[in-house]
């Protein structure tokens, strides 16, 4: 598992990027490896899944880098899975329609259960 950053861990699961997301992501450092470490997968990773499921807090900033990153998967045809969201991430989700946008489950199993499907 890889430590780059003291909120961020990672971990290949086949050949799935799993990243596991902890505190608040307010669209500084730690924001700005999410996303280097989103873009940077190789052609043979099949998808990333995103773990907010102890993230206390995520502002439009950190958002917004998800909707690029999720539109730069598009492009490539990759997947992005958000998993573990809580309550309050929840209803911003639903609020600005991100959980319509982007791929959401309640676990990382459900999401890579739902990549293996798929190919």
């Amino acid at each position: 598992m890889d430590e780059g950053h003291d909120q961020v861990s990672s971990e290949m699961v086949g050949d799935v990027l799993a990243l596991k997301l902890r505190g608040q992501f307010l669209g500084g450092e730690e924001t700005e490896y999410v996303r280097n470490s989103l873009l940077s997968i190789g052609s043979d990773v099949q998808g990333a899944i995103v773990d907010m499921s102890s993230v206390t807090f995520a502002n439009s900033s950190f958002l917004g880098t998800i909707l690029a990153i999720h539109t730069a998967f598009v492009r490539r045809d990759t997947s992005l899975m958000i998993v573990g969201l809580q309550k309050t991430l929840k209803q911003i989700f639903a609020m600005t329609k991100l959980d319509k946008v982007l791929t959401v489950f309640a676990s990382s199993e459900e999401a890579i259960q739902s990549l293996r499907q798929r190919s």
